[in-house]
């Protein structure tokens, strides 16, 4: 009998184990708000979201919640005892839950996040970012708004790419021509994330300005198709991979 029990024990046990929502910790070096953010599943409505908030309120050492987002997922912010985390661990409706942390506009110790997700599979990020490669040799088009070609952070591996789809569209001839600079912001943004110095995901592509978007950061769809058809058409003349952006 008592072994008996013991199988129950260690059945009951291995259920709860497995039906606890899983804790996202924040990276070891990281400032945490001493708040955790409950992320339910995608299929939560509005009214269930509120339900939960509601409920969950009354886990919260100061029996609130301090804020929430009902579109881009269905979350909220609290903050837990250890009990209180336990417990809302088991919630069916609950997706994970996050260790929360500061954001910086700047680098400060820690990799932006989304080199963060690129560089590893698994959830729980470790806010390192290792390459086994910089793209060197690699061209990358970025059809956008142009690129400032002097900016710092491509270290003079932005180039125009031979041909201006809006200059075409726009008719231009000689000085008036943009020859792919970027007269909006978004073009360059794009390429530093691509293969800026600091913050791109391939340090060492070069980055081909092919302007597709006029300085209103628009144009027709038939612009944009025009450039992606240069590219279809000259890229393998190069001799390199290429990659469009």
């Amino acid at each position: 009998m008592q072994a008996l029990w013991i199988v129950c024990l260690l059945a009951v046990a291995t259920c709860v184990a497995e039906s606890r929502r899983p804790v996202l910790r924040a990276a070891p070096n990281a400032v945490t708000t001493g708040n955790y953010v409950v992320v339910l599943r995608r299929n939560t409505t509005t009214e269930t979201l509120q339900e939960i908030m509601s409920r969950a309120s009354k886990y919260s050492d100061d029996n609130m919640v301090h804020r929430y987002v009902d579109t881009v997922a269905k979350a909220f912010t609290l903050k837990l005892s250890s009990y209180s985390l336990e417990v809302l661990r088991l919630w069916p409706e609950v997706d994970y839950i996050e260790e929360e942390h500061m954001a910086y506009a700047t680098q400060s110790g820690q990799i932006p996040w989304h080199l963060g997700r690129i560089d590893q599979r698994s959830r729980n990020l470790d806010y390192f970012y290792q390459p086994i490669a910089t793209g060197a040799g690699v061209n990358v088009y970025i059809v956008d708004t142009g690129i400032n070609y002097n900016h710092e952070e491509f270290e003079n591996r932005a180039i125009y790419a031979g041909y201006d789809a809006v200059d075409a569209y726009m008719g231009l001839v000689g000085s008036d021509r943009m020859q792919g600079l970027d007269c909006e912001g978004h073009g360059t943004f794009v390429a530093s994330l691509c293969g800026g110095k600091t913050f791109g995901s391939a340090k060492g592509v070069n980055l081909l300005s092919l302007r597709a978007l006029d300085c209103t950061g628009s144009a027709p769809y038939s612009v944009v198709l025009d450039a992606l058809d240069y590219i279809a058409r000259t890229a393998p003349q190069r001799g390199r991979k290429a990659i469009v952006s």
